[in-house]
């Protein structure tokens, strides 16, 4: 991935694209695949990385997800969304 324009915020810009192998935390990014019928075949958080978050415009690095073991050969994009935010209980 390369960055089109210098990021505003570099907090919560690394904090959804930081590596979280085990899902220590909720991630706050997810990585949706999706086959050639744009239906989803998984999703995963960032495992690993090459290069550094440093949000400036024309900086590159190189994320590695998970994709479903099945489903390898059939994906056809590969696209980023934002966690859904969890609802506190009904009291």
């Amino acid at each position: 991935m390369e960055f089109a324009k210098d990021v505003d915020d570099l907090q919560a810009m690394r904090a959804a694209l930081e590596p979280n192998p085990q899902l220590k935390t909720e991630p706050v990014q997810w990585f949706y695949c999706f086959d050639e019928d744009n239906v989803v075949l998984g999703k995963s958080a960032v495992n690993s990385m090459d290069g550094e978050l440093t949000g400036k415009k024309g900086d590159a690095m190189r994320l590695y997800i998970n994709f479903p073991s099945d489903h390898r050969g059939n994906t056809r994009k590969v696209e980023a969304r934002p966690a859904e935010k969890k609802l506190a209980p009904a009291k």
